[in-house]
């Protein structure tokens, strides 16, 4: 008896290959698990430290068509392998792209079925699965009360990027204060400098105690906030949610357009309280990256 097999169907290759940039590490041999359920796939990194996790999650909405014989089945995957080979299907014509697992040795299946001026082309490839690298969940260890705002994304990729120098590359410290409304981030190394977000720019702001401060890998905000795809003319700005539990881990939402385009952030400020819920209703895939406080932290 044949093996049951998946098979999801989706037009947009390159907002996939977008979205999951967001999660891309500094590593060549970075491994990930995607997880194939039946309300949608997920794709997750584990950093070797176990201090950041990231993922993304595609709900079975996004795609044409979704049929997942199981609750839920995990593979294992080489994650520069796995984008290269969408980025080779995502120079065809905009035909859709096929995943299929698993095929006869365990692999995964990409297919593409183009038309030509005289006959049809079809891209094929086969991915090996490797042992799944993935562990717990960050999230189980989230302690209430949280605090938590919500800004453009653009901002918070160019304070990274300006705290990179005088942080040496080491870390960042994250600083929210109740009254007045204050999110600040700063770095004390090479240099010193503290980058406040202007007040106006918060579309939602709270913070659970009078002040909230904690410390942060640099080069763990620079995965949370500098390599999702961004609008070129800026005419819509990416909304980004930050929050921060009780005892300092910070997590990261993203929400990415898949409806058109190529994967483009849209601004999602008013729906990132509940959003599985609403990245069905808006054809958005997530992107998450969670981030344990720098082990120094005072607090």
């Amino acid at each position: 008896m044949a093996a049951q097999q998946a098979c999801l169907k989706i037009a947009n290759v390159k907002g996939l290959v977008a979205i999951l940039q967001g999660i891309k590490s500094s590593h060549k041999s970075q491994l990930c698990t995607m997880s194939i359920n039946s309300d949608g796939v997920a794709v997750r990194w584990e950093d070797a430290s176990k201090s950041l996790q990231s993922s993304v999650w595609l709900s079975s909405e996004l795609f044409s068509h979704y049929n997942c014989p199981w609750a839920r089945k995990a593979l294992g995957l080489h994650f520069a392998q796995f984008v290269d080979t969408l980025n080779v299907f995502a120079l065809g014509s905009g035909a859709e792209l096929v995943l299929r697992f698993p095929g006869r040795n365990e692999e995964l299946i990409c297919e593409m079925v183009e038309d030509g001026s005289m006959a049809q082309l079809c891209t094929y490839a086969r991915i090996d699965t490797v042992e799944i690298p993935f562990s717990g969940d960050l999230m189980d260890s989230w302690e209430d009360p949280t605090s938590f705002f919500l800004v453009d994304g653009a901002l918070l990729k160019e304070t990274v990027e300006d705290l990179e120098w005088p942080s040496g590359g080491l870390t960042v410290e994250a600083f929210l204060r109740r009254d007045p409304p204050q999110v600040q981030f700063s770095a004390h190394g090479l240099g010193d400098l503290r980058v406040t977000l202007p007040a106006s720019k918060l579309d939602g702001f709270h913070c659970a105690s009078a002040e909230v401060r904690h410390s942060y890998k640099h080069k763990h905000l620079r995965t949370a906030f500098t390599q999702l795809p961004h609008i070129k003319d800026g005419s819509s700005p990416v909304s980004t949610k930050v929050s921060i539990d009780r005892d300092g881990l910070m997590k990261v939402t993203h929400m990415v357009s898949l409806g058109g385009g190529e994967g483009i952030l849209r601004s999602a400020a008013a729906s990132l309280a509940d959003t599985q819920r609403s990245a069905v209703a808006h054809r958005m895939g997530i992107v998450q990256v969670l981030i344990v406080a720098d082990e120094e932290d005072i607090n």
